[in-house]
């Protein structure tokens, strides 16, 4: 289950939870191994252990904190959080068609946080 964002979130908190992230990760955390194995498509099934062992880009770090807060992407948790239209503008095609399905529930945004 997703977690919830802090009240009102903004981009740098998020950058700095993906950079706190990939810090964790690379010093062999094994909490930080767990949330890239649970978000990140690429761990699959490896052990934890084997994925300490590998490079997380901060982009990939990026991807696990959208995903842990419920967004399929980093684009589009970005978009959500600064309500940023230019932002949504950047999504492709795919990502755009999602948002606005995703938007018309009878939830709107809140939705976006809390479905995968």
């Amino acid at each position: 289950m997703a977690r919830s964002p802090p009240p009102n979130p903004s981009l740098e908190h998020l950058k700095k939870q993906a950079k706190d992230l990939r810090k964790a990760h690379q010093s062999g955390d094994v909490s930080a191994g767990e949330r890239v194995r649970e978000f990140l498509p690429r761990a699959g099934e490896s052990w934890v252990e084997e994925i300490l062992q590998t490079d997380l880009s901060l982009q990939e770090a990026q991807h696990v904190i959208a995903r842990d807060y419920g967004c399929r992407h980093r684009e589009m948790l970005s978009a959500v959080v600064a309500a940023d239209f230019d932002a949504v503008i950047g999504l492709d095609d795919r990502g755009a068609q999602t948002l606005m399905r995703e938007v018309d529930q009878p939830r709107g945004l809140g939705l976006l946080l809390e479905s995968d």
